[in-house]
């Protein structure tokens, strides 16, 4: 039957040609309207776009098919051409009955089109049908045949970079250590390629002694007098070591380029010498350097005399088993820096500056990576990427001494020269000049070249290259007033030696400086093109860079994937980034992105609106071979969006290299993932049930972007962790007009996006943990609580307070739970912490309540990061705490509960949102309390939560109308400095000492604990500040001067605010010292003996008492205390005010000091035994003296 199908005639043709030859066929509709007609098809026709599938021609595989809702045509971006299109069937149908449009047969039963409805279907349709349905399980088998081995080749090559990562770091025993409470040590290792190590010394002969001596590098500015003003030689040579690998792969000493009987190592090194002293050049740069070949050299007199050297016998360790070497006239130059590069424990290249009296030349002596040569297979494997990576290692050295050096105003010249092992540009040659090209020489000076070198002739025909002869060795220039003489090759045949001394020929190039002021630039921060490392540094996919969000949702929709390798709210920009593992690519890759937001501003603007358009028609399918994305596409072409375009563009003009996503997908497509399906179908109905909410018909919103972010892989799960920040806008100092008129909501959504990040890069640590300790058979899940929830968070005054949630995954699992101990866990998460970011500060602190106490485990990613505060709640399966510890945990987030439901409370029908005023009063007045020393809990006022509670039960009590306020007022920032104006003028007549300040909740406020607490307060004539659930008090470290001074500061603010005219600015002025000063110093013991942050602890513990004391001695009405902690001189700085600086006062605090005095030194040495205790009594100016 297969083979006579194509002799059959259909019917209707047969029925067309008898009846009429002349008669016209009736039109046809095309696949395209069919399609059209899907679309809009309802889910009670017989035809939908879910249930239809498309038949069409692959010229690949032969017949194929494609579900209709995933049908893109030719113009949309598809890459199927309708006339492909043979037919459309349903899926749940039989091939003979689900056939209902056939282009072979012109059959159509959606529309009666064609010959009509009743028309067969051609046989060569159904046998194409069939056909496509054994391929597209045929193709579904491969590709799950594909992803089982894309699975095994990537858990091969993560196992193989563990392994090697392993390895690495055991072998260099670079190690951080995390002290515990319990004293234990934690070791956190991690594997950096390409290290620069600082040389301290250089190597001299001494005549004096007659010995080759140990010098100690000179200081900027002692140069000698004459250098590059006169014309100067560079040589760079591979000089060919004595060794070879053996069957271990180890280093052996060997003698394996003999040519004849008369050829030997020290025969040839001797001609090298020779050679070299005939050329009397002013800087030379050796490869291949062997302890044997330094023996030799130091041996030579002219080299004794003329030459100073950057390794010598004395201090081989950059030449194990060997490495580089550089030598310098030393009546030229004088040495300031020598830094040597090590990559997986072995030298491999070197940068001195050499500095004379006009100008430094920073000569970087490099011996790239050779090509891998297999000796089984007999072929070479091509490491150009090794060669780049490690030379971009090298541009980024240089650059950075550069801009050292031209800080000091002094000009610069680099010099990069040695063994390339290629015949490419890997320099970019906007920066640097090849001076074999700048001298014009026709000779294509070919360095390595095995026809007329016979020691190079000898090892090709071991196969060790099986290249053409090329220049390998070259002397590239900085683009400056220095020019190029002259060069040629030296210890080529032309010389009269038997045989060449090496298997490299060396290169000898006259450079003269012309007497310009000018001088190289590899880096200006104006301009976008010149940064020579970026434009010359290659991608890694182990690293990348990221748009990240201050919102983690838009229209209560997450933009982020869960089961992505970077499970956070991102729009991905260069995937495939430089690798900044070190500390000085990390500095550089910083200062480019810097400069790029920069550059992205508006020039004629301070202020930069960073938000991108989001609406329903910005969520797409990404179609991929075995899986199907969801993803959000912010609209770039609005004018609300079109930063990010720019912003994209710069970064590509920058990092030249990093194209990679945008080669692998023909373009780049902004978006953020929101999750990653195993078929188109499953995508598309999540988008739709995405989308199906209303809200989004016609609506635009907006996602506010935070700043850019770099991640790095790791080598053990495989998944990105962020490294570093840049923030779009920077909050160093708050300037109150701008605060005041959104009332700090930008602020804080600034300081909130941060704060996500640090919680969710916290929460992945806890994840970690969790799977070490609970044998994954817990979940941990990071609840924040205090500030960051209800949006008033500010930076450089909120950190962030959070708990870690674990809990057990089944009833079964409630054993695992009880055995998890509290402490271990939070050592996990501080040791993963750790390991993840090397520039983290983790801490464990025990705190004590009565007969419980808590561990708390404070991180800090990073200086630019604010800290958080964690600790551990354990629930089991029925969401029950097992501990008090927990219970208490517990307690605390139903505070944070309470607070938000009580700031939502007022909801009202409103123009404006009243949780929204309330949330910017709040800010308003943490920034008054900060500004005028009066915030924080260690020196008797309130922190962050007991101001919260404070308004808000003065809002409760008051029956403040804040629908008027609203009413009145056109912005959030207005209605909110009203609210303020309100709270400054009526606080004082609902609150005092003796008042019990809570939120009003009736079944916590009448739990025991809360009872306990009140009556505490009461008894001890505190501040009763007190959360309705967990109990505590805020005020309980209150004093009667702290309580004073806040009624102070509240009835000044009172003053200004019904002044003429009323300025809520002057309200939030700093607070400035008048009077007398107690200042307590505790310096700072140097090492790691006591932390900074027990030392603050104990100091504000301190004060406190001190205070107290002081009280007793002249009455709490003078005394003024002050929150703040200071940081001078390698100490830290207590304060206490005293507004009486009368003459019957001053001797009353002299002897106060003096008794003082001795109780903290005495308990201050059994603190800190190392550290150094004084305590002062200033005046005004006195005190602005020692602290400036």
């Amino acid at each position: 039957v297969r083979y006579k199908y194509k002799l059959l005639i259909h019917p209707t043709t047969i029925m067309s040609t008898n009846n009429n030859n002349n008669q016209k066929k009736p039109k046809l509709k095309t696949a395209s309207e069919v399609l059209a007609r899907l679309r809009w098809s309802s889910s009670d026709d017989f035809a939908t776009i879910d249930n239809t599938l498309v038949g069409y021609d692959c010229r690949i595989h032969g017949p194929l098919e494609k579900c209709a809702a995933d049908f893109s045509s030719v113009s949309q971006g598809g890459e199927i051409p309708e006339h492909r299109i043979q037919y459309f069937r349903i899926k749940s149908l039989p091939l003979n009955e689900g056939i209902y449009w056939d282009r072979k047969a012109r059959l159509d039963r959606l529309f009666d089109s064609g010959d009509g409805p009743n028309t067969p279907i051609s046989v060569i349709t159904l046998d194409n049908a069939a056909e496509a349905i054994v391929n597209m399980q045929r193709l579904a088998e491969e590709r799950a045949i594909r992803a089982q081995e894309k699975a095994k080749l990537r858990a091969r090559k993560q196992a193989k970079k563990a392994a090697a990562s392993k390895k690495s770091m055991e072998a260099s025993n670079k190690k951080s250590t995390l002290v515990n409470s319990n004293g234990g040590e934690k070791k956190c290792l991690r594997i950096v390629r390409h290290i620069w190590e600082e040389v301290e010394n250089y190597h001299l002969y001494d005549e004096a002694t007659s010995a080759w001596k140990v010098q100690p590098l000179a200081k900027f500015g002692t140069g000698k007098s004459e250098g590059s003003k006169k014309s100067f030689k560079v040589i760079t040579w591979n000089v060919l070591f004595d060794l070879s690998r053996n069957e271990n792969d180890e280093f052996v000493q060997v003698d394996n380029s003999l040519l004849a009987d008369t050829d030997s190592t020290l025969d040839r090194w001797k001609n090298i010498l020779e050679i070299l002293h005939s050329e009397d050049a002013t800087i030379i740069a050796l490869q291949e350097v062997t302890p044997r070949f330094v023996e030799q050299l130091e041996a030579q007199d002219w080299v004794k005399e003329k030459y100073a050297l950057s390794s010598g016998l004395n201090d081989l360790s950059c030449l194990d088993p060997y490495g580089n070497i550089t030598m310098w006239k030393k009546d030229s130059f004088t040495p300031s820096n020598l830094f040597v590069c090590k990559d997986l424990n072995r030298c491999r290249s070197m940068i001195v500056s050499l500095q004379s009296k006009n100008e430094i030349i920073n000569v970087a002596n490099i011996h790239l990576p050779a090509d891998n040569h297999n000796k089984i297979a007999r072929e070479t494997i091509d490491r150009t990427t090794a060669r780049r990576r490690e030379l971009s290692a090298i541009i980024a050295k240089v650059q950075i001494l550069e801009g050292i050096q031209k800080n000091l105003g002094i000009a610069t010249v680099p010099l990069i020269l040695g063994d390339f092992n290629s015949d490419s540009e890997l320099i970019p040659k906007e920066y640097f000049a090849d001076s074999w090209i700048l001298s014009g020489i026709q000779n294509p000076g070919l360095t390595y070249n095995w026809r007329i070198n016979r020691r190079a002739e000898k090892l090709r025909a071991t196969g060790f290259s099986t290249k053409d002869p090329r220049r390998i060795d070259r002397i590239y220039i900085g683009r400056s007033s220095t020019k190029s003489l002259g060069a040629k090759l030296i210890g080529d045949c032309t010389d009269s030696y038997e045989f060449p001394p090496s298997d490299h020929f060396g290169v000898s190039v006259t450079f003269r400086n012309e007497g310009s002021s000018d001088s190289t630039t590899l880096y200006d921060q104006n301009e976008v093109e010149c940064n020579a490392w970026s434009k010359s540094a290659i991608p890694s996919s182990e690293f990348l860079l990221a748009l990240i969000c201050n919102d983690s949702s838009c229209n209560g929709t997450a933009l982020y994937d869960e089961k992505s390798s970077l499970p956070l709210t991102h729009v991905t920009l260069l995937n495939g980034f430089v690798d900044f593992s070190s500390e000085d690519r990390l500095k550089l890759t910083v200062q480019c992105l810097q400069d790029t937001v920069q550059n992205i501003r508006p020039k004629s603007s301070t202020s930069q609106d960073w938000s991108l358009p989001i609406s329903k028609s910005s969520f797409r399918i990404f179609e991929h071979r075995d899986s199907a994305t969801v993803v959000c596409c912010p609209d770039v072409e609005n004018e609300c969006g079109e930063w990010l375009k720019k912003l994209y563009n710069t970064l590509r003009v920058k990092f030249a290299l990093c194209h990679e996503q945008e080669s692998r997908f023909a373009g780049w497509t902004p978006h953020f993932s929101i999750g990653s399906f195993a078929s188109i179908s499953e995508a598309r109905e999540q988008m739709t049930k995405l989308i199906s909410d209303n809200s989004w018909d016609g609506n635009q919103y907006t996602v506010n972007a935070h700043g850019l972010a770099m991640f790095q892989r790791d080598i053990v799960d495989g998944r990105f962790y962020l490294s570093q920040s840049i923030p779009f806008e920077q909050h160093n100092h708050i300037d109150t007009t701008l605060f005041l008129n959104d009332a700090g909501a930008s602020l804080s959504a600034s300081m909130n996006g941060i704060s996500s990040l640090v919680l969710k890069e916290v929460e992945r640590a806890c994840h970690y943990a969790c799977s070490q300790v609970g044998q994954n058979r817990l979940r941990a899940t990071v609840k924040p609580y205090g500030s960051y929830p209800i949006a008033v968070s500010l930076p450089g005054i909120s950190d962030i307070d959070g708990i870690v949630i674990l809990q057990s995954c089944l009833p079964s699992d409630d054993t695992v739970l009880h055995s998890v101990d509290s402490n271990r866990f939070l050592n996990k998460v501080a040791s993963r912490i750790f390991y993840l970011y090397r520039n983290a500060k983790v801490r464990i602190r025990v705190s004590s309540n009565g007969d419980k106490e808590l561990n708390i485990l404070t991180i800090k990613l990073a200086p630019q990061y604010p800290s958080l505060d964690l600790m551990v709640c354990r629930l089991d399966s029925n969401e029950n705490p097992i501990d008090d510890l927990s219970v208490d945990a517990m307690n605390t987030i139903q505070d944070s509960n309470a607070i938000t439901a009580a700031i939502h409370s007022f909801r009202r029908n409103t123009p404006l949102n009243i949780a929204q005023i309330i949330t910017g009063a709040l800010r308003i007045i943490k920034l008054w309390a900060n500004n005028r020393k009066i915030y924080g809990t260690k020196f008797g006022f309130l922190g962050g939560a007991g101001w919260v509670i404070l308004l808000l039960w003065f809002l409760q009590s008051d029956n403040v109308d804040l629908s008027a306020i609203s009413d009145e007022s056109t912005t959030i920032g207005s209605a909110s400095c009203k609210l303020v104006r309100i709270f400054f003028q009526r606080i004082l007549s609902k609150w005092s000492s003796s008042d019990v300040v809570t939120l009003s909740d009736n079944d916590a406020n009448e739990s025991k604990v809360f009872r306990e607490d009140v009556e505490l307060a009461i008894d001890r004539k505190k501040m009763a500040v007190i959360p309705p659930h967990s109990g505590g008090n805020f005020g309980k470290s209150s004093t009667r001067s702290s309580y004073l001074t806040i009624v102070n500061e509240m009835l000044r603010a009172k003053r200004l605010l019904e002044g003429k005219p009323s300025n809520l600015n002057s309200v939030l002025d700093i607070f400035t010292m008048h009077g007398l000063v107690l200042a307590l110093s505790i310096e700072i013991p140097p090492g790691n003996t006591t932390k900074p942050a027990d030392i603050k602890a104990w100091g504000s513990a301190r004060i406190l008492h001190m205070i107290v004391s002081l009280e007793h001695k002249i009455g709490p009405d003078i005394i003024r205390p002050i929150s703040n902690i200071s940081r001078k001189k390698g100490s830290f700085w207590f304060l206490v005010g005293v507004e009486d600086s009368s003459a019957a006062t001053r001797p009353v605090l002299n002897e106060f000091v003096h008794k003082q005095i001795l109780q903290i030194e005495e308990e201050g040495r059994a603190f800190i035994p190392a550290s150094k205790f004084q305590l002062h009594c200033f005046n005004v100016e006195e005190y602005e003296k020692i602290m400036t």
